[in-house]
């Protein structure tokens, strides 16, 4: 059983790397951009009460194929301070990027962690970390 596991996750790290499911993982993710990139969003330092807006490119994992965003969902421990604004199903066609605007509103000082999920039509759950600091008034 051991073997069979070790040869699946073999097979499923060729797939992911003949495919070009990297930087960020298969599906739908951040592009490179001052805030974003890898997997992850940065929020700029925000006061406790205000809020940050941002418009993050996202593009698919493999450049030459299509996705679909159908939705899109926040949870972790700080979910209640970030916001996706969007109206789904979002396209993205081969090689394009589509703009998300994502915001950050801290409820208290410190750094906020969630994940955001895009599910997307061909390559299934895409997770993206979301991390502000909040800042006391």
């Amino acid at each position: 059983m051991i073997r069979q596991l070790g040869i699946a996750a073999l097979v499923l790290s060729s797939l992911a790397l003949n495919t070009g499911c990297i930087p960020f993982g298969c599906g739908a993710g951040p592009v490179a951009s001052p805030n974003s990139g890898n997997g992850e969003v940065h929020f700029d330092d925000t006061q406790v009460g205000s809020s940050e807006t941002l418009q993050v490119p996202f593009a698919d994992s493999v450049s030459t194929m299509a996705e679909t965003i159908e939705s899109a969902t926040i949870s972790g421990p700080d979910a209640a301070a970030f916001a996706v604004t969007a109206t789904f199903p979002i396209a993205i066609a081969a090689g394009a990027q589509v703009m998300l605007q994502l915001s950050f509103t801290p409820t208290h000082s410190g750094t906020s962690t969630a994940q955001l999920t895009l599910n997307t039509a061909e390559m299934g759950p895409s997770p993206v970390t979301l991390e502000g600091t909040g800042v006391a008034p």
